[in-house]
């Protein structure tokens, strides 16, 4: 599970619980080569990483805009590496 707490240290948390998500792999050609599969593969868990921030950050700014009116949540310096 991973669990972002407001940043105000309110005691409000968003959780995301990464293994309960469908796995599911990208359709990979027959004739794809090694590289090309490795491509395939990571660009598919790029997307998924991507999707999931957005929800993360959605969460966040739904809870200041309900919880603490007319703040801005602070900017997260890290999402990971690029």
């Amino acid at each position: 599970m991973l669990r972002f707490p407001c940043a105000l240290g309110c005691g409000w948390s968003h959780e995301e619980w990464p293994s309960a998500e469908p796995f599911t792999l990208p359709p990979v050609p027959l004739t794809a080569s090694p590289a090309e599969c490795s491509r395939i593969q990571s660009e598919h868990a790029a997307a998924r990483e991507d999707e999931r921030k957005q929800r993360i950050e959605a969460a966040i700014r739904r809870h200041f805009v309900e919880a603490h009116s007319g703040e801005e949540p602070p900017a997260r310096t890290s999402w990971g590496t690029p």
